[in-house]
């Protein structure tokens, strides 16, 4: 599945106490905690501004789980998109890959990929890089498949596609980014008569973010976190679906009248 790709900062000693960075073939790696943050010269500041959001980030998702992520994972950042595209070409095996202008981060189990947030205004649409709450929501929602991907067997969600409606769903949510407006987006389709039939059609069209992140907040509130954290090795909807007790119609109407 290829799209899934989605204690402030001490600028004193104590940063370099806390990550020491080293270098090695032109990128320099910087060593936290918990995960190691890769980038380029050019970005050495944008990597201190970052690394606290990052830290930030990593906890709102442990938070969410109840445990913290099962393997210390890689935050690569790159300078331009045309480095983040030859990466992924190189990843994937495909030279045909070029990102869209809105793809500005992927999260599989073993690290996070990013666009540098330095060079969002110019090289990425639909983000702003200057909004904090907006970046935190990125990085969390990226966070939130790489700590999935690493419970999960398939651990870069690849011929998952079905279910992108709990793969995305549960990063939206997790990461803060189901809000009043997203809901009320939500709200509106469902009074329209266009919510989705079937769970493969909530991650498509414009409003997937809100229908995906909706549905799984209804998850959780209804069955709780425990089963969310269930539901995180599962690559079968219909065992999914055993384990909640319903079924995909079931499922669908409860949520819609949770939000009528």
């Amino acid at each position: 599945m290829r799209k899934y790709y989605f204690t402030l900062l001490c600028l004193s000693i104590t940063f370099f106490c806390d990550a020491q960075p080293t270098s090695s073939s032109g990128r320099i790696k910087l060593s936290d905690a918990s995960f190691d943050v890769t980038y380029v010269l050019i970005d050495s500041s944008t990597v201190k501004d970052l690394l606290p959001v990052f830290r930030e980030s990593a906890q709102v998702v442990s938070n969410y789980f109840g445990k913290p992520f099962l393997h210390r994972f890689s935050i690569d950042l790159f300078a331009t998109r045309q480095e983040l595209d030859r990466q992924w070409q190189q990843d994937w095996g495909d030279t045909s890959i070029h990102s869209e202008c809105w793809m500005v981060a992927a999260g599989m189990g073993d690290k996070l990929q990013m666009l540098s947030p330095r060079v969002w205004n110019g090289e990425a649409c639909e983000h702003n890089a200057s909004d904090k709450k907006e970046l935190q929501q990125v990085i969390a929602h990226e966070l939130v498949h790489v700590y999935h991907a690493q419970i999960n067997p398939n651990h870069d969600f690849t011929g998952l596609d079905s279910l992108a409606w709990f793969i995305e769903g549960l990063a939206t949510y997790v990461s803060g980014q189901v809000d009043e407006k997203r809901t009320a987006q939500v709200k509106k389709v469902i009074a329209s008569g266009e919510a989705p039939q079937q769970l493969a059609r909530f991650w498509t069209g414009a409003a997937r973010y809100g229908l995906a992140g909706t549905l799984v907040r209804y998850i959780s509130d209804t069955y709780g976190r425990e089963k969310i954290v269930a539901l995180l090795p599962q690559t079968d909807q219909k065992i999914m679906l055993q384990m909640l007790g319903t079924n995909e119609d079931a499922l669908i109407n409860a949520w819609k009248k949770s939000l009528q």
